[in-house]
């Protein structure tokens, strides 16, 4: 087929325009076209007013390179479409279920694959199905009643089921492996605009239908699907010698923290090695250590999963494990740490929610308030500070509200969420801070996680269970005292040398906006004192947001906010609003694993997603699951004895 690129449109384009301009550019009768496929969709605003669509097209004709040739368009060539194939079965017997633990993104596509291809998996899913975390959800945002297992981030789709569900991603898609998910969505209730949209979603109103459509079809196809399970342990057999010893858990009966293991001759002995717990400073027994200290090395064995406790009562075996945790799963985190599977700290930023206009946006985007045919505008902004940390937007969430994101007592969290009309009055984003490992204890892989927590708890502690809110000019203002200097000043001096001229302004245009003076906007509504529900999902109170983070980030944070109302002016006005705290925006661990996604240590696991550290969005945590049932597939047989 010919592929044409940079194809401009009126944002009011009709499809017999589009096959206009097509032939036109082709120099062909439209009626010579015999096929049109919309591959890609972007709005060009590099000429304000003036906005159109810039597309790619793939149109079929019959002799298409003498075509090529008599219409010397430099915007077309000829492309064979890289279509998705899921592997061949492998020849290996399965002698227990395919276990996938989690049902996000990565868990729900990879069992998705796999029941369709009649491995018939299980997935277990420690929160509820979509409906009931619905309710859940919606009960603690009336109510400050949190359910720690079914919440914003456990339960049925992940976290992005209440999210902006962009599924938009940077990763290559070798395979037509991102074509294939954008089809998925679609086969089950997502719109197919997301095929061909350059910054697709689908919105949390959507996502519910869409995640239990696939729950559905995986039902139908043979799999299984157990909500309220969540996996307390992981049982790995070492094999010596052709004998195989299993590693057991208490059941209630016996002294907690006591496991037993049996020997090659099915004697049982007690093991009472001591690690570290989740906080990393209380001793606790647990079972003999599997690899060796400090490296990836299997200790004495091969080591193998072969099944999970669910729920510390009930154990399933399995012939693999596909481990897709979100990036709140710290108690899975702290379970493996203790079996000693190979673990690392991972990169990540944290920062605070911040509130302003929709308007605004719109009329920095598209040179107007209001642009009915492109709806709600988004944006991507990029900054440093001057201790040279990033500091970018995260989760952009155009129409959207902040939530209360919390998943465990006592810590607060918020996130981004937009229904799919993006029809609300305010827009909001993450405004995020590199974290280094000076910022951390670096005591092992789970200092990140520490970090985290230790910031959500200071936010429950200042909100009293609330999400805690100030305006960004009170929160400058007590920067400014406790520094003893004017930050934005200081930032905009610096801002002046070209070191610092880095800021990415991803709305189509090609230059930066001139940081001109703007007009007068009309100040945000006060929310502390009057209703937030426009903005906010759960209560919310007036707190000093400088007590959250600490002082070296929040700095961080002043300077590159003032960068970004260079980029935008008045989207760091004083009456914008900062709400805290934003954590959890990427796993702070990753499971280490081979390039056939197996564990660096333990055969049969296969950590895969966001929360295993090889993900960042819905997009890539589908793909990376997928890949994981592409490992399997290859590996396996689809029917077990």
């Amino acid at each position: 087929m010919l592929r044409l690129t940079q194809v401009k449109l009126p944002l009011t384009y009709s499809e017999e325009d589009l096959i206009s301009k097509c032939a036109g550019l082709l120099r062909i009768q439209p009626g010579k076209i015999k096929k049109m496929e919309l591959v890609r969709r972007s709005v060009d605003a590099r000429k304000k007013p003036c906005i159109v669509y810039s597309c790619t097209v793939d149109v079929t004709v019959d002799g298409e390179r003498s075509v090529l040739k008599n219409s010397r368009c430099r915007q077309a060539e000829i492309v064979k479409r890289e279509l998705y194939h899921f592997p061949k079965p492998g020849g290996e017997r399965l002698t227990a279920p395919i276990i996938i633990v989690g049902m996000g993104p990565a868990g729900l596509f990879c069992g998705y694959l796999l029941a369709k291809a009649g491995y018939r998996p299980i997935l277990l899913e420690r929160g509820q199905d979509v409906d009931s975390r619905k309710a859940a959800v919606e009960k603690f945002w009336e109510t400050g009643i949190l359910n720690p297992s079914s919440n914003v981030q456990f339960g049925e789709g992940g976290a992005g089921t209440f999210s902006d569900g962009k599924l938009n991603t940077t990763i290559k898609d070798q395979g037509g492996r991102n074509r294939k998910a954008l089809e998925i969505f679609v086969e089950n209730g997502a719109p197919e605009e997301i095929l061909y949209e350059a910054k697709p979603h689908i919105g949390t109103d959507i996502l519910f239908h869409v995640v239990k459509n696939m729950r559905q079809r995986i039902l139908a196809w043979g799999g299984q699907v157990r909500f309220e399970s969540c996996v307390t342990d992981i049982f790995i057999k070492e094999e010596r010698r052709d004998a195989i010893g299993r590693l057991w858990t208490n059941d209630g009966n016996e002294e907690p923290g006591k496991a037993a293991s049996q020997d090659c001759e099915g004697n049982e002995e007690v093991s009472n090695a001591v690690s570290r717990d989740c906080e990393g400073n209380e001793e606790v027994s647990t079972a003999v250590s599997l690899v060796s200290e400090g490296n990836e090395e299997v200790s004495n064995a091969v080591s193998r999963v072969s099944g999970v406790e669910i729920n510390g009562k009930e154990r399933l075996a399995c012939s693999s494990l596909v481990l897709a945790p979100g990036h709140s799963a710290r108690d899975t985190f702290s379970l493996l740490f203790q079996k000693k599977i190979p673990m690392e700290p991972k990169p990540f930023a944290v920062g605070f929610r911040v509130i302003h206009p929709q308007s605004l946006i719109n009329e920095s985007q598209y040179g107007a308030e209001e642009l009915k045919p492109l709806g709600a505008a988004p944006y991507k902004l990029t900054a440093r500070s001057l201790s040279g940390r990033g500091v970018y937007s995260f989760c952009m969430c155009p129409g959207g509200y902040v939530v209360n994101a919390s998943s465990e007592p006592g810590h607060t969290a918020v996130n981004g969420m937009s229904y799919h009309d993006r029809a609300g009055r305010f827009a909001n984003s993450a405004v995020i801070v590199t974290v280094n490992e000076k910022d951390v204890d670096g005591r092992d892989a789970l200092s990140g996680m520490r970090f985290q927590r230790e910031l959500e708890k200071r936010a429950y502690e200042l909100g009293a269970g609330a999400v805690p809110v100030e305006r960004y000019g009170d929160f400058y203002e007590s920067m400014t005292a406790s520094n003893g200097e004017n930050i934005a000043y200081a930032a905009n001096e610096a801002f002046q040398n070209e070191a610092f001229q880095n800021a990415a302004f991803q709305s189509g245009a090609s230059q930066v906006p001139p940081a001109e003076e703007p007009e007068e906007k009309a100040p945000i509504r006060k929310a502390i004192g009057e209703p937030t529900d426009q903005c906010i999902k759960g209560k919310a109170v007036s707190a000093d947001l400088t007590e959250i983070l600490p002082q070296e980030l929040n700095k961080a944070f002043v300077e590159g906010k003032e960068h970004i109302d260079k980029i935008i002016p008045g989207c760091g006005g004083e009456n914008t609003l900062l709400c805290g705290v934003e954590s959890r925006t990427s796993s702070p661990v990753r499971i280490l694993r081979k390039d056939t996604l197996e564990s660096a240590a333990v055969a049969g696991l296969y950590p895969c997603g966001e929360g295993a550290g090889y993900a960042g969005g819905i997009m890539s945590a589908a793909v990376d699951g997928m890949k994981a049932a592409e490992e399997l597939a290859s590996r396996y047989s689809p029917f077990f004895a």
